[in-house]
Formats: structure tokens, sequence, C-alpha cells
């Protein structure tokens, strides 16, 4: 049997946002639950206000308001009729404002066109006293049926996607969750679907019979991600436009065999593995993984134009977690236009990566960095791994897979920065490529940044939930912990700290698509118009940016 899977690509916004799925209490009272240790009791912050439905202004009782801070700690309470809510004692911090009721969901500013976007932020101060008003609007719904080339229903699986960028800058479609945060729904047996819950917004629609057989095997391997009205090519998907409570019947969607290139991977292996994981993200799309038989051979019957790479391992495994169980590995780049293509896949042990962490303090002693977290994240599909460093000051990583790694850290000592790392005699700090047993030794420094900020619209007003970028001048994509993203709270104001002394951009826009300022083609009429900021260590700086049209 062959098992599927898909990997949705996520913001971390999202990737909060699936948390919260477990919920929050159904009380009347303010809720604290703290996941940190007991702070030292501080008289915090009240955050009051009211929930009104976005056209009429009505109160609407019985919403779910929720604070999440960066660490995951909340704090709920429920609206009572007249659409009041009331949070005392509120720690301070930042925190994201979550709203939750079924067939609604929060309303964005009119001018903001971007679905799934828009949040609201709180900055909490001692003795501080703030009121908002939120509102919500009627959610949609999509609905419709998906058949074969016969025109028999066929059991698949419907997602929803919008326009954005991946982590290496690259246009892709972004799957997004539905106010529910489910991610997908599959057909009946009738082949119909029904997607509720829908955020106000222009989506993509996307179907995958893929997951109801597996992939490389029987009919469902001639099917590739088919794109509403019927097209395998994402730029020819047609826009569906959502409006506040409108449900859509978008009729058949007929998915049709596609005879692209046969490809067949011959592995060539030391090792016997029960299954293997290939991973692999398609042109435009988002990232694909399946889990297949250990077998000897695998054929793909049929694979769109276009270049791929695909990331293979023993032993399963899944992508974007904290540590991979695989033990060998290949990469294979494939460019396909239609003709078969056989290939040899030479799998290898992974490799042994080890290395220390020091802290070094303002006078320059070193100190073993014990409890911070190593992170190496692949430039193309792969696992990530992150170690947490001994008391010793060093890590260790056995079977690690081949390929180029974004170097960073976290959990970093308060008003530490990443100083230098160092493979070798080489500096990595711009990535460090894995191709045998390596060494990376990294120092993280006393003395980092911070800057406080206040973001405009033209007018000089202040602006609330606005997207703020911070990129090294010049830009340096390539080292990820100089770049750094927030958004303005409902006061416009922003802070940012821990960051590594030199010279920066500040950007803000009233919307981003994700990951957008990654994209040279879209930053290129912006570069040069952000705010420049220089960070000596330990020093601070204000700056006013204003949102970019």
């Amino acid at each position: 049997m062959q098992l599927a899977l898909i990997l949705v690509q996520t913001s971390r916004c999202e990737r909060v946002a699936v948390k919260r799925r477990i919920g929050i209490a159904v009380v009347f009272l303010s809720i604290w639950f703290p996941l940190a240790a007991q702070q030292p009791k501080s008289a915090g912050g009240e955050i009051s206000g009211t929930v009104l439905e976005s056209s009429s202004d009505r109160p609407i009782d019985n919403v779910e308001v929720s604070l999440y801070n960066p660490v995951g700690e909340t704090l709920g309470a429920i609206t009572d009729r007249q659409g009041a809510f009331k949070l005392n004692a509120v720690p301070p911090g930042r925190y994201d404002v979550s709203l939750k009721k079924q067939g609604l969901s929060m309303a964005r500013p009119s001018n903001l066109k971007i679905p799934m976007a828009f949040s609201v932020w709180v900055s909490v101060k001692d003795n501080d006293s703030q009121r908002l008003e939120l509102r919500m609007v009627p959610t949609g719904v999509i609905t419709g049926r998906v058949l074969d080339s016969h025109a028999q229903p066929i059991k698949s699986v419907v997602f929803l996607g919008i326009h954005g960028y991946d982590e290496n800058g690259a246009d892709t479609v972004r799957i997004v969750g539905d106010s529910t945060h489910n991610f997908w729904s599959a057909t009946n047996d009738r082949g119909e679907y029904r997607r509720f819950g829908i955020e106000p917004g222009k989506y993509v629609l996307i179907v995958s019979p893929a997951l109801t057989g597996g992939p490389f095997g029987g009919n469902a391997a001639k099917f590739p991600l088919t794109y509403f009205p019927g097209s395998i090519e994402p730029s020819r998907a047609v826009a569906i436009n959502v409006a506040p409570d409108q449900e859509i019947h978008l009729g058949d969607v007929a998915i049709q065999p596609y005879e692209g290139s046969k490809v067949t991977l011959h592995f060539i292996d030391n090792e016997n593995p029960d299954f293997r994981s290939i991973f692999y993200r398609p042109m435009l799309g988002f990232p694909l993984g399946y889990s297949v038989r250990g077998a000897s051979e695998l054929v793909i019957p049929s694979m769109p134009p276009g270049h791929f790479n695909f990331f293979v391992q023993n032993d399963g495994g899944e992508v974007d977690t904290q540590l991979s169980v695989g033990r060998s590995f290949a990469r294979v780049e494939l460019t396909l236009n239609g003709s078969d293509v056989e290939k040899t896949v030479y799998m290898s042990k992974g490799f042994h990566v080890s290395g220390t962490v020091q802290v070094e303090d303002s006078n320059g002693r070193r100190a073993p960095a014990a409890g911070v977290s190593v992170s190496l994240k692949p430039v193309n599909e792969g696992p990530r791994y992150i170690l947490t460093v001994q008391e010793s000051g060093t890590w260790v990583l056995d079977h690690a897979a081949p390929g180029r790694y974004k170097v960073d850290i976290g959990n970093l000592p308060s008003g530490s920065y990443l100083a230098s790392a160092v493979s070798g005699n080489k500096d990595v700090l711009d990535g460090i490529e894995i191709t045998g047993d390596t060494s990376l030794d990294m120092v993280a420094r006393a003395g980092a940044g911070n800057i406080e900020g206040v973001v405009f619209d033209g007018g000089q007003h202040p602006i609330g939930s606005a997207v703020v970028v911070l990129l090294p001048d010049p830009p340096s994509p390539r080292r990820p912990h100089l770049i750094r993203q927030v958004v303005s709270d409902v006061r416009g104001t922003f802070r940012l700290e821990g960051l590594s002394p030199g010279s920066y951009r500040a950007y803000a826009w009233r919307e981003l698509e994700s990951n957008a300022y990654l994209n040279s083609e879209f930053m290129k009429p912006y570069i040069g118009k952000g705010v420049p900021v220089r960070i000596v260590r330990g020093g601070s700086a204000e700056v006013h940016v204003t949102a970019l049209e």
C-alpha cells in the first residue's frame, strides 16, 4: 500500500493559528494560562472593548476574545450581550488579538485586500488601559463537485490558496485555512465538497486526488494538481472572489488525465528500508510529500513540465520537524519537458555534524551557551534540524542530510545576537554546505541593539496592523538572522530587539503577501525607500516609518 500526504506551506502566523485549534474554555471571567514559570507579580494593564458586526454595528455576543503572546501564553474572555469584554491584570508585553465565533471572521479595513493577512496587536504596560473596537464579518461558502474524464465522481481533497512567496522568495501558491483553521476538505461519494468559514477575499481552488490512493500508483498517478476551473497550470487558475455571507456554487471541476513525463528512479542503496519519503515542490505550487514502500525502483507515471528538486530519505521522516528519522538520503534535480526520464539515484549515509556555541559578554569573556537552540534550515526541500546546546556548549547531529542550509540560533540570552558562524576557517553566516562530516562553531555576543518606532500614513497618522520589515542595507537575503518582521500595534508602535550591529532599512506596508520582501522583483520599486537605521553595539534607535503604497 502507498501512503501520501500533503505538507501545507504556512506562514508563522498560520502555524500559530493551527495551535489555537485547542480552543479556549467558555467562561465569563478572564482566564490566564501561563506556560512559562511563574513571573514576578506586576500590576499589569487592562484591555477592554466591544465586538461589532462590520456592516450593521450590531454588538456580537459569545465571541471568544483571545490574546496570544509570542511565547504561547494565552489570555481570554467572552463577550456579553452588548458585545463587551474586559481583561484585567494583563502582564506587560505584546499580544496578538484573536476573535472566534462560528460563521464569522475578524473584519479587515476595506482598503486591505489580502485574506488571512490582517492581524491586530496590542502592547501592554503596567497600569495601562486600552479600549478596542473590533469588528467581525460573515464568512463565505464555496461548493462544487469533482468529476473524472468520464463525468463520474472522484474522491478528492479540496484546498484554498492565495498568491505568496516561499522562504527563498520564489512565487508560490500558499495554502490557507478557514476561520476554523481547517486547511482542506474531502469530497463525498458523489464528488461533492463544501468549504465554509471562508474569510472574504480572492482565492484559487486546488483539487488533488492524490490522497485517495497514493500518487505514484493506479489511476491517481495520472492526475496532477488541478486548479479551478480545470487547468494543471497555476498561472491559468481563475480567482474566486468570496464576499461576506456569500455562497458560491462553482459547478463541476473536471479532472482530465494528463500524459506527462514518465519518471523512473532506480535506487542504489546499502539499506533495505521499509519506506522511503520523497518530497518535492511543484512549480508555483506547494510542497508535496509522499511515503512509499522501500522498493529499489519508483515509477511516477506522469509529471507535468518544469524543474523539480526531489529530496529522498529512507525510513520515513517529515519535512520541517525537529529531527529527521531518516538515515540515508539523496537529492535529485529533474527538468521535465514531456519526454520520459530514467535516472539512477545513489542513496548515501547522512553526515556527522557537530559544533559549539559560546556567549561572549561585554568584556570579551566567553562561556558555554547552554540551552541555546541551533537551527539548520534547508534551502531546498529536506529536513530542518533544531538542536539544543548542552551544558558543555556543544551540540551533535548524526545522520544529517546533504545540502545547503541557512544558519541561525534561538533562545539567546537577552541582549545577545549571533556574531559569527564558522566552519573550518570559513564564515558561513551566508549558509553552510554539508557534503561530508562538518563542524560549525558559533558565537553569540552581548550588546544587541533595539529599535522602537511608529508607522504613519501619508497624512502622518499612526497606522495599526501595518507590516514592518527590517532588512540589512545592502540587502542580504541569505542571512536570515539579520531580517526581522513585526506588526505595528493598535497605536502604530512597534519594537524590535536582539539586533546585530550594522546598517539597516526599515520598510512598512499596510498589508503584505507572505515573504514578499524576499523576492527581488517585488522589492525593486522599494529598494532605497526604507528608512535608514544604524545599529551600534548595545545601542537603541527610534524611527518613524511611512507606509509604502
